[in-house]
């Protein structure tokens, strides 16, 4: 079943970063013309908004959005979209008037879907592979303790690469002053062993998060990064395992805007 969210939009439209100001979030987009040049406060809508799952975001034009603009109803992935205080007037993609952002509704569909694969299909012959989830259909999902030892894929790995720089240049909703070792682990569902070991010399966890315009700004880049993810999810080999990737890092991303 499709899971909704019905939250105060006042709570997802009023962050800021400490020692960031809204102004400049506004004004790096605005630069890309995406954005209006500046943004005043406006009252809240609805205590009680619930959005449907579903629809593409319209700065790189992948599915999976995160936020609607109330008002037009344009979707923005949360990496997207440049989270300001006070609350947006307007659409940052079409400028029209808005009274706030809400949550969209999550998806579950491709991880139920996984499962009910996994128990429809019939054993697999020989000795069971340790941690291989297409056999355990009871494996329990969203595990924060589940995380990924192993091998890198070409994918994760220009993937990675890509969040490092954006990481860098501060085009992320993350948390200011988040560690690079930190936001990486969370990320990649990875273990900590793992990320030292092919990084041997990045020095990860001295590295901390400083937010300029806390999402990506360059629409080109924007596409780009969505195609490196999906490109990234659609290499794990394991269906269960993908499609709780896929989710992992929708509901992380989301975390910068909640």
């Amino acid at each position: 079943p499709i899971r909704t969210s019905s939250r105060p939009i006042s709570n997802f439209a009023t962050m800021d970063v400490q020692g960031t100001s809204a102004a400049m979030a506004v004004a790096s987009m605005a630069a890309a013309g995406a954005v209006p040049e500046a943004a005043a406060p406006t009252a809240a809508a609805s205590e009680n908004i619930t959005v449907s799952a579903g629809g593409a975001c319209r700065r790189c034009q992948t599915s999976g959005a995160d936020v609607q603009v109330m008002g037009c109803g344009c979707c923005l992935h949360a990496r997207c979209f440049p989270i300001s205080n006070p609350p947006i007037q307007q659409c940052p993609v079409c400028r029209t008037a808005s009274q706030g952002i809400a949550l969209v509704a999550m998806d579950f569909t491709e991880v139920d879907e996984a499962r009910r694969a996994v128990a429809a299909a019939p054993p697999k012959k020989g000795r069971k592979r340790k941690g291989d989830k297409d056999q355990d259909p009871d494996h329990a999902f969203g595990d924060p303790s589940d995380r990924r030892t192993g091998r890198w894929s070409t994918e994760e790995v220009t993937y990675c690469d890509f969040l490092i720089d954006k990481f860098g240049t501060g085009e992320l909703p993350v948390e200011e002053k988040t560690k690079l070792n930190e936001f990486l682990g969370n990320m990649l569902k990875s273990k900590q062993s793992r990320l030292t070991k092919k990084m041997k010399n990045a020095s990860l966890s001295q590295k901390s998060f400083h937010r300029t315009s806390g999402c990506i700004v360059d629409p080109n880049d924007a596409r780009t990064f969505a195609k490196l993810e999906a490109e990234f999810v659609l290499a794990i080999q394991s269906q269960i395992e993908r499609a709780e990737m896929r989710f992992h890092i929708q509901k992380e991303w989301r975390g910068g805007v909640t």
